[in-house]
């Protein structure tokens, strides 16, 4: 009996560790991603000018078992690393150690190192072939089909199954006609917004942290020196500026012009520095960057329909992070598997 194709939407860490777990499994698979190239939200930024951002996805940690494994993996194959960074909670420009202890992790020599090596060609995985948005899915003799706004088939053929590993909001749009029950349990979930700043520098700033927790007022809620992070070129001085989801779901349709000035402003605020001129500045809006109230599930899997979800909505965990997407995806992949 020939394997049945199943179709991936979404090359990111989810939907990546599903194709693979299937694949390896014998299963045929094709992946499409709306994407340019691998990364997602667990983007670098590089300039011609040379300065070097992480703006998405900062550092992620590894206490499942399968994904220590994973990791143990990457870091043995030169695709991550440990982070021994010096991390503080600031505030009012007062630093001390942070509590939030736990081993943090990299890609190298970037974070989108990650998804970029699952993206890899693999025996039984057809792609990830970028540059594909799927609009809508359209059911077809056997399974669906999925439609790009231009209405032709992803891939050029209809799928037995179809797998969406896509950010939640999307998700639920995509699935609304196709499963409305899926798209009401996805509708639970909230999201919020993201903007990210990049600032380079001459020289090193007069700070003795690497990266900072920031709770109090400030639009702020991270900031860290990429180029402490392993395997990063060692100058310029990068600074990424992370604002807090609330700041940044209510100032979500600033330009980015006016989100960089306020974020440079509430980092020289919070460090008590007076900034030099930045060699390079930009911003970034992730529109669904956080995951604010996830689904209490690993995914959501409709055999019966060939249907199935899976991404950083969906944990089981503490919080939303890159360890529960991974999670999300594998589990995912386990239970397709389970009912044939």
């Amino acid at each position: 009996m020939p394997a049945l194709q199943t179709l991936v939407i979404g090359a990111g860490i989810s939907g990546m560790t599903c194709a693979h777990r299937l694949a390896d499994a014998g299963q045929a698979v094709t992946v499409v991603d709306k994407g340019r190239r691998p990364s997602g939200r667990l983007a670098t930024r590089t300039s011609r000018s040379g300065p070097v951002f992480d703006h998405g996805a900062q550092f992620f940690t590894a206490r499942l078992d399968g994904f220590r494994a994973r990791v143990q993996d990457w870091i043995a194959r030169g695709v991550a690393a440990e982070w021994d960074a010096r991390i503080v909670d600031l505030e009012d420009a007062s630093a001390t150690p942070t509590w939030r202890r736990a081993t943090r992790y990299v890609g190298t020599p970037s974070m989108d190192a990650l998804v970029a090596d699952l993206c890899r060609p693999t025996t039984g995985i057809d792609g990830p072939h970028f540059g594909i948005q799927v609009s809508h899915l359209a059911p077809a003799a056997t399974g669906h089909e999925a439609r790009t706004e231009d209405d032709t088939a992803a891939a050029g053929r209809a799928f037995d199954r179809v797998v969406v590993a896509i950010a939640g909001a999307q998700a639920q749009t995509l699935v609304q006609t196709t499963h409305p029950a899926f798209a009401r349990r996805l509708a639970t979930a909230q999201t919020a917004a993201c903007w990210a700043g990049m600032l380079a520098f001459d020289h090193r700033l007069n700070l003795d942290f690497d990266a900072a927790f920031i709770e109090n007022t400030s639009p702020l809620s991270w900031i860290a020196r990429n180029t402490a992070k392993p395997g990063r070129p060692a100058a310029p001085a990068c600074w990424v500026l992370h604002a807090a989801p609330a700041w940044s779901q209510e100032h979500v349709e600033l330009t980015t012009d006016q989100a960089l000035s306020r974020l440079t402003e509430a980092f020289a605020a919070t460090t008590g520095l007076t900034l030099p001129p930045p060699t390079y500045a930009a911003a970034h809006r992730w529109r669904f960057a956080h995951v604010t109230k996830p689904l209490d599930a690993p995914y959501l899997h409709d055999p019966a329909q060939g249907l199935a979800l899976c991404g950083d909505v969906f944990c089981t965990g503490p919080r939303p992070n890159i360890e529960q997407a991974w999670r999300s995806g594998h589990e995912l992949a386990g239970a397709i598997l389970s009912t044939g």
